[in-house]
């Protein structure tokens, strides 16, 4: 591979077969994503308010419900070998498509500011209670985007060499604090008793499925690099196992000090440094997919610029926002947006496989902007918007119903070419 390869990252054009890689390099990159604050502190507020028994069960149904979903992405990136938001282009045209990746890199790189901003306040106000020395928010701001940039713009190689370091370090210190909980001696008790009922199960699983299943959606990012379907199948088990074994290993320590929040966890068991070293690293590491994926987005709107001219974009639009405090106002419009990005996955799936037999018609056919597909997105996204609104038409799960809405619309907006394909697949029944 050459070294301009290895750094442009295949942006707009398929990955060769000499540069993929195994199905386990793959969830390693997306474990890194997932052992991070949010979601350790997501298992504990489950387990804490069902228990130990029906919080795990709850954990393991929504990680499973994410990884079906995940599965038939990450397959489609295995074969088609391009980035989610050039298959973007592909199914909502080039115009259409473009729209679409901007939603995206709104949404990206507004994470990849919010998440900064929450780790320097935190990193902040610990450091000044902990070793009584007062620095700026802003200053671990700055350092920390800086860090999340230079492993986050130069590709998936760089990422996964990363990610190879940073899981087994932040899962030693973990297993570290689960060791702890688990020689106390409330440990019996803490596991045997009951939720606390702050959270209903059917809330639980909503949270469990809209949280990580943007990883779904999204899978193709990474998927692409996988060398067949077999190792693309394989890196989804980071989402069926890894997650919910994350999810458990915080939410245990949890139970025993009965409090969701991990940092204070670490607190209470006496490991104020590990603390503050865990949220920077696992930060680093998830926010770090952040800015690779709108670096993907970007490439798709900005043809011509290099990616690291891309990740600086990035870097600069999440200082400005770390500097402004815009994630005070900022977070309720980006879970919005991240319902409305749910059902493009419905869509692009349909597409997929609609035209399985012949990928390169997906292609072929683009235009500048696909209106059909782009009003099943936003039927799917009204659907998800509603249900978010009314906990849920059918299924107390905003994120499912939107995906289900945007498939169904899918399906009858295309019924004409859904019968043409079927008619050819009938008289030639190799091309199926």
């Amino acid at each position: 591979m050459r070294d301009n390869d290895l750094i442009e990252d295949f942006l707009l054009r398929p990955v060769p077969e000499a540069e993929t890689l195994s199905g386990l390099k793959i969830a390693t990159v997306l474990i890194a994503l997932g052992l991070t604050l949010p979601v350790f502190t997501m298992g504990s507020q489950i387990v804490l308010a069902q228990g130990l028994a029906k919080g795990s069960l709850i954990i393991a149904l929504g990680c499973g419900i994410t990884a079906l979903v995940a599965l038939v992405t990450s397959l489609i990136g295995s074969r088609l070998r391009v980035s989610t938001y050039v298959l973007l282009t592909m199914v909502f045209g080039n115009f259409g498509g473009k729209l679409l990746n901007l939603m995206f890199a709104v949404m990206l790189i507004g994470w990849f500011a919010n998440v900064a901003d929450m780790l320097s306040a935190q990193l902040s106000g610990a450091v000044a209670s902990t070793y009584g020395v007062s620095i700026s928010p802003i200053v671990y701001s700055t350092v920390a985007l800086m860090l999340m940039t230079l492993t986050g713009t130069f590709g998936f190689r760089i990422m996964e060499r990363f990610a190879s370091v940073m899981v087994p370090i932040l899962s030693a210190f973990m297993l570290y604090v689960l060791f702890l909980a688990i020689g106390d001696d409330t440990i019996g008790s803490a596991i045997s008793k009951g939720g606390d009922g702050s959270l209903t199960a059917t809330d639980g699983l909503s949270a469990v499925v809209g949280s990580v299943i943007l990883a779904g959606v999204l899978a193709p990012d990474f998927t692409r690099y996988a060398r067949d379907g077999k190792a693309a199948a394989r890196s989804v088990l980071a989402l069926a196992i890894g997650y919910p074994l994350i999810m458990l290993m915080a939410a245990i320590p949890a139970l025993v000090v009965s409090s969701a929040d991990t940092m204070d966890v670490m607190m209470q068991l006496g490991l104020p440094s590990l603390a503050l070293v865990v949220l920077a690293l696992s930060t680093w590491s998830s926010n770090t997919g952040n800015l690779y994926s709108s670096t993907l987005t970007l490439a798709t709107v900005f043809t011509k610029r290099p990616i690291w001219q891309l990740g600086l974009i990035g870097f600069v639009c999440a200082w400005l926002a770390a500097y402004l405090n815009a994630s005070n106002y900022f977070v309720p419009f980006l879970v919005w947006m991240g319902v409305a990005a749910i059902p493009v996955a419905g869509v692009y799936i349909c597409a997929y496989v609609l035209h399985r037999a012949a990928p390169e018609r997906l292609a072929d056919c683009s235009g500048s902007f696909r209106a059909k597909n782009f009003v099943a997105w936003l039927l799917g996204t009204a659907i998800g918007s509603g249900s978010v609104m009314t906990a849920g038409f059918l299924v107390p799960v905003p994120a499912l119903e939107g995906l289900a809405g945007s498939v169904l619309a899918f399906l009858l907006l295309n019924n004409k070419a859904l019968f043409e394909v079927a008619r050819e697949r009938r008289e030639d029944p190799t091309a199926a």
